[in-house]
C-alpha cells in the first residue's frame, strides 16, 4: 500500500471538524447537567466532542430518546435551552465541541404527547398535520377509507369494546376516549349528540343552557371529520375551543357533559349498551384495532415495525422547516458544532434531505456552502460504497467496527469453527441463505401491510396501461416480495425526478436477476413491469410512479433490517463476534490487505467519516467481541469444550410436551458464546450475569422468530431455555470449567482489545467512543448495553494514571492486572492524547500501511516531517498461547515500510520508551511492554 497525501474534498475553513468524540447516553439519571459535569473528565481524555443521545422532547419513561414526540423543545427531564447554553459554553471554553443526535424520518405516537399526531387523529384529512405524516387514505382494506387503522388494543375491538375497557371520559375541558392509559381524541363535530344531551339536562331558563345550546347546534352543522375540508376543520377547532372553555368555566356545564358521558359508556355483560359508543367511534378518523391486525392493515409508514413510532414526510419543505427549526436556532447561535442523523436509509430522499440541512445550517450562521459537520447512520453492505455527493461527511461507523474486530480474526479458524458448529446443531444454511429466508418472512408477516399496499399502486398502475393490465394482483405481489428479499443493500437511492446514484442501476438489475431465478415463470410479465418502473429514468416528481418507487426504497431498508439484524443474526450463530450491525456474519475474518485498504479509501473519500468500535446499537460490546474473536484461534479447544458442556449437561435441559428438549442445539451454542463473551473481568460483577443473560437469552429467542417471537412469545420454550441457564450458572464444576477457559483465553483477549482502540483512534476518520468502553464492555445486546457508567469511578482511575511519573512501569503494572480495565483506559487516553497534540496530522495526513507478519497490523500517519506509528498485534493467541503477546514472544519480527527510514527515532506514547528505526523497528523491542504501539517521532 503506498502513501497519500491529502486535502480532503469536502474540507472547508469555516467548518469545524471533531477530532474525537464521546457518546454519552442521557436519561436514566444523565441530564445535560450531567453531562456538563462530566467535561472535565472528557477533556483529561483527550477527547475533543462530546456526543449527546437525541435531547429533544421524548415519550416520558423513554430509555434513548429517538420516541421524539416535538422538535420544538428539548425534554424537560435533560433540563433546558439554558443547560445546553451552559453545556455549550463550557465545552467551547476547553476547545470541545457539541454533537448532538437528531432523528429526522420518524416521531413517537405512543402518547398523547404529541400535538400534530393527535390533530390528525381528530381532523383526518382536513388536519394542518395530514401533509406531516405519511397515511395512506384510500387503503385496500374495506372500512379504512379516509380513517387510520390504530393497533393500540391487546385483543379484538369488539371484545375490547364490550368488557368496558374502551370508554368516555372528561379530561379538563376535553371528553376522550380512554383505553387504559390512552386518552385518544374525538372529532368536535362527533360530540354533538352528547353536548345536546347536557343541554337537556340543564334547567330552561338558564345562561349555561344558552351557551351550551349555541355550541351544540354549532357542533351538529359540522360535517363528518373524514372529509377533507381544512376550513371545516378551522371552524371545528374553535368550537372545540369554546366548549372545553364552557366546561372548565362552569360547574354546571361541566356537571351535566359528566353525566352525558356517563350514558354512553355500556356495561360489560350487556352488548346492546354498548352501540352508543360504537357509533361514535365508527365516526372517527381512527379506527382502533388489535395490535396484531398492525401486521397486514396499517396505513401509516412507521419506523421498522414499531407501531408507535410513525414516519414524517421529511421530503416536503413545509415539514422539513418545521421540524429543524429548533435545531438550526442551535447551530445558527452556536450551541452545536455537528449532527449525528438517525436512520436516514428511512427519508424518501436522503440525498436531498442532506442538502436541505446544510444549506439550513448555512443559512442559520450567515455562512456560504457547507457549514457543519454531519454523519449519517447508514449501514453499508460489504461491498458497497456511500454515494459520493452526499452533502455529510462520512457514516456514524458501524463499517469500520467490522473492520477493526474482523482484521483480528483468524479465517482459518472461521472456517474449522462453522464446519463443528453445523455439524452440533445441523444448519446447514449459509447465512446469505437465513437472510433471504428471513426477508420473505418479515415481508409476510412483519411488512404485510406495506406490501399489500405497495401492490395495490402497482396494481393500479398496470390497470391504467394497456401493455400490462393482465397482471394479476398475486402475480405482482410475489415480483415485489422476491425482489425485495434479493436486494444486495439496504436500499437504492434515486431521487424523486429518476436522477440515480452511480451504483443504483446495478442494485436493482442485480436484485431482479436473483428474483426471476427463484420464482415462476408464470410471473416473468410482473417482473418486466417492475423493473421497467425502477429503471424509469425520468419520473415526475410527486407523480405516482415516483412516489411507489419512493416508497419501495423506504420498504427495502426496514426488511433488511429486520431480517438481518432482527432475526437471521439470532439464527445463524457459529461466531458471534461477527453477528453485529454492519458486519458480515457470512464472511467476519478481514485480511490485512483489506483492512488498508479500506482505510485507504476512507481518507480517500471519507476523511471526516465517524470510526467506531462499540455503539447504541451494538449486539454486543467490542470487548465481548475482541474476546469472542479468539475462539477462531482455537477451534479445537472450543469444539471440545462445547461438546464436553453438551454432553455433561444434558440433564439441564428440558423435554416440552410435544416431545422435543429445550433449548436446540442451536441456542445452546448461542448461551455458550454468550456466556464466553460477556463473563466479567471482576469477581463482583458476576452475581449480575444471570439476570442479564435471561434478558439476553428471552430477547435472542424472539428476535429469531422461530420457536418464540414477540407477537406470539412460547412461554414453555423460552422458560425451558432460561432454566438451562440457570442451571449452568448454579453449576460450580461448568462455571469453573467457563473460567479455566477464559483463563487460557485472557492475554490474546486483552490484545485484542487493546489493538482495536488502537486502530480505532489512529485510522482516518474521527474516532467515536461509546460511553464507558474507555474500560471493559463486555454488554450484551440493548438494554444491556445502556447500562449506568460508573464515571466517578473512570475520573479517579484517569486522574491516578494521569499522575504515574513512570509510563512503562505504570503500563507493564496494568497489563499484569487488567481485571479493572485501567490499562485500555491509560491506552485510550494516550492515544486520545496523541491524537489531539497532531490535529493536522490526523485530519489530514497521508496514511502508509506498514507491513510485517501474519501477526502485525502496522501503519504510519504522516504530514511533512511529523509521524506517528499505530502497531497491533495481530493473532495473539498464535503468537504467544496463553502468555502475553510481549517481548520475546515475537522472536525477530519486524516491521517496515517507507514511512521507517533509517534512522528515524520514535517515542511510545503509552510507554515513554523510545526506538529507533533501523532495518524497520524490532518487534520485540517495540511490544516489549504491552502488545500495542503509538509512535510519534522525535527528533529530526
Amino acid at each position: 500500500m503506498g502513501s497519500r497525501l491529502l486535502v480532503p474534498r469536502w474540507w472547508a475553513p469555516l467548518m469545524r471538524v471533531p477530532l474525537s468524540t464521546y457518546r454519552i447516553q442521557l436519561r436514566q439519571g444523565v441530564d445535560l447537567r450531567a453531562a456538563r459535569a462530566l467535561l472535565d473528565y472528557l477533556e483529561a481524555l483527550g477527547v475533543t466532542d462530546v456526543y449527546l443521545s437525541p435531547i429533544l422532547e421524548a415519550e416520558p419513561e423513554s430509555t434513548h430518546g429517538y420516541d421524539v414526540v416535538s422538535h420544538e423543545r428539548i425534554d424537560p427531564v435533560l433540563g433546558g435551552e439554558r443547560d445546553l447554553e451552559a453545556l455549550a459554553r463550557d465545552a467551547h471554553a476547553r476547545g470541545m465541541g457539541v454533537i448532538v443526535d437528531f432523528v429526522p424520518n420518524h416521531v413517537s405516537v405512543a402518547s398523547d404527547r404529541n400535538a400534530l399526531w393527535q390533530d390528525l387523529l381528530t381532523y383526518g384529512r382536513g388536519s394542518s398535520a395530514a401533509s406531516v405524516f405519511d397515511v395512506e387514505w384510500s387503503p385496500p382494506r374495506i372500512g379504512l377509507e379516509g380513517r387510520i387503522l390504530l393497533p393500540v388494543l391487546g385483543d379484538m375491538y369488539g371484545r375490547v369494546l364490550e368488557k368496558g375497557e374502551l370508554r368516555l371520559a372528561r379530561h379538563g375541558g376535553h371528553v376522550r376516549l380512554d383505553y387504559w392509559e390512552r386518552a385518544l381524541p374525538l372529532a368536535p363535530s362527533t360530540l354533538a349528540p352528547v353536548v345536546a344531551s347536557a343541554v337537556e339536562r340543564l334547567p330552561e331558563i338558564d345562561p349555561s343552557r344558552a351557551r351550551l345550546a349555541k355550541i351544540a347546534r354549532a357542533l351538529a352543522e359540522l360535517p363528518g371529520p373524514r372529509e377533507a375540508d381544512p376550513e371545516a376543520a378551522r371552524r371545528a377547532r374553535e368550537l372545540d375551543r369554546a366548549l372545553a372553555e364552557a366546561i372548565e368555566d362552569d360547574a354546571q356545564i361541566a356537571g351535566a357533559i359528566d353525566a352525558a358521558v356517563a350514558e354512553y359508556n355500556g356495561s360489560p355483560g350487556d352488548p346492546a349498551s354498548f352501540d352508543a359508543l360504537h357509533a361514535m367511534i365508527e365516526q372517527q378518523v381512527y379506527r382502533p384495532s388489535a395490535w396484531r391486525l398492525a401486521l397486514e392493515s396499517i396505513n401509516y409508514r412507521r419506523f421498522f415495525d414499531v407501531d408507535h413510532l410513525a414516519a414524517i414526510r421529511m421530503e416536503r419543505p413545509e415539514v422539513f422547516d418545521a421540524a429543524h427549526r429548533t435545531l438550526l436556532s442551535w447551530i445558527g447561535r452556536g450551541l452545536v458544532d455537528g449532527v449525528r442523523l438517525d436512520h436516514t436509509d428511512g427519508l424518501a430522499d436522503p440525498a436531498g434531505y442532506f442538502v436541505a440541512l446544510q444549506e439550513g445550517a448555512a443559512r442559520a450562521r450567515g455562512e456560504d456552502g457547507r457549514a457543519i459537520w454531519v454523519v449519517a447512520e447508514k449501514i453499508l453492505a460489504q461491498h458497497e460504497k456511500l454515494p459520493s455527493g452526499w452533502a455529510i461527511d462520512g457514516t456514524t461507523g458501524y463499517e469500520t467496527a467490522r473492520i477493526f474486530t474482523g482484521v483480528l480474526v483468524d479465517p482459518r479458524g472461521v472456517a474449522r469453527n462453522l464446519a463443528f458448529y453445523r455439524r452440533f446443531t445441523g444448519d446447514g444454511l449459509s447465512f446469505e441463505e437465513h437472510s433471504y429466508v428471513s426477508k420473505r418472512m418479515v415481508l409476510r408477516t412483519t411488512f404485510a401491510s406495506e406490501v399489500r399496499a405497495l401492490a395495490d399502486d402497482l396494481e393500479r398502475l398496470a390497470a391504467a396501461d394497456r401493455q400490462w393490465c393482465d397482471l394479476t394482483p398475486s402475480a405482482l405481489t410475489v415480483a415485489l416480495e422476491e425482489t425485495i428479499a434479493a436486494f444486495p443493500t439496504y436500499r437504492s437511492y434515486v431521487r424523486p425526478d429518476g436522477a440515480r446514484e452511480r451504483d443504483d442501476d446495478a442494485l436493482i438489475n442485480r436484485a431482479l436477476r436473483r428474483a426471476r431465478k427463484r420464482s415462476p415463470e408464470r410471473v416473468a410479465d410482473a417482473f418486466d413491469f417492475l423493473e421497467q418502473l425502477l429503471m424509469d429514468p425520468s419520473l415526475e416528481p410527486g407523480g405516482t410512479r415516483a412516489h411507489l418507487v419512493m416508497r419501495f426504497q423506504q420498504l427495502t431498508g426496514p426488511a433488511t433490517a429486520k431480517a438481518i439484524e432482527d432475526t437471521a443474526f439470532y439464527r445463524y450463530v457459529p461466531f458471534l463476534a461477527a453477528n453485529e450491525v454492519g458486519a458480515e456474519p457470512g464472511a467476519p475474518a478481514v485480511s490485512v490487505e483489506d483492512f488498508h485498504r479500506a482505510n485507504l479509501e476512507r481518507l480517500e473519500r471519507w476523511p471526516a467519516s465517524m470510526t467506531t468500535t462499540s455503539t447504541h446499537d451494538a449486539k454486543r460490546g467490542e470487548d465481548a467481541r475482541a474476546r469472542l474473536a479468539v475462539l477462531a484461534e482455537r477451534p479445537d479447544v472450543w469444539r471440545h469444550a462445547v461438546t464436553r458442556w453438551s454432553r455433561a449437561h444434558a440433564d439441564k435441559r428440558t423435554q416440552l410436551e410435544d416431545g422435543s428438549v429445550a433449548p436446540v442445539p442451536r441456542d445452546e451454542m448461542l448461551v455458550y458464546q454468550a456466556l464466553v463473551g460477556a463473563w466479567p473481568h471482576v469477581r463482583e460483577e458476576r452475581a449480575a450475569v444471570r439476570d442479564r443473560m435471561l434478558g439476553f437469552v428471552e430477547k435472542a429467542l424472539r428476535e429469531a422468530k422461530e420457536l418464540s417471537s414477540w407477537i406470539r412469545p412460547d412461554a414453555e420454550y423460552e422458560g425451558a431455555t432460561k432454566r438451562f441457564v440457570e442451571r449452568l450458572l448454579e453449576d460450580a464444576s461448568f462455571v469453573a470449567e467457563l473460567e479455566g477457559l477464559l483463563a487460557t483465553m485472557r492475554s490474546a483477549a486483552i490484545s485484542n482489545s487493546l489493538a482495536q482502540v488502537v486502530l480505532r483512534t489512529a485510522s482516518p476518520g474521527v474516532p467515536d467512543l461509546y460511553q464507558g468502553s474507555e474500560a471493559w464492555n463486555l454488554s450484551l445486546v440493548d438494554p444491556d448495553n445502556r447500562r449506568p457508567v460508573a464515571f466517578d469511578t473512570l475520573r479517579e482511575a484517569l486522574t491516578e494514571l494521569r499522575g504515574a511519573r513512570d509510563p512503562e512501569a505504570l503500563a507493564e503494572a496494568l497489563l499484569g492486572a487488567p481485571e479493572d480495565g485501567r490499562v485500555k483506559l491509560w491506552v485510550t487516553h494516550r492515544a486520545l492524547d496523541a491524537r489531539r497534540r497532531e490535529r493536522e496530522l490526523y485530519l489530514r495526513g497521508a496514511y502508509v500501511a506498514l507491513t510485517g507478519d501474519e501477526h502485525t497490523v502496522a501503519f504510519a500517519r504522516v504530514l511533512d516531517e511529523r509521524v506517528h506509528l499505530a502497531i497491533t498485534t495481530r493473532l495473539p493467541f498464535a503468537l504467544a498461547g496463553e502468555s502475553a503477546p510481549i517481548g520475546e514472544a515475537w522472536g525477530e519480527r519486524r516491521v517496515r515500510g517507507d514511512a521507517l527510514a533509517d534512522g528515524m527515532r520514535f517515542a511510545d506514547v503509552l510507554t515513554g520508551r523510545t526506538h529507533q528505526a533501523q532495518d524497520g523497528l524490532r518487534l520485540a523491542d517495540v511490544l516489549a511492554v504491552l502488545p500495542c504501539a503509538v509512535l510519534e517521532r522525535v527528533g529530526s
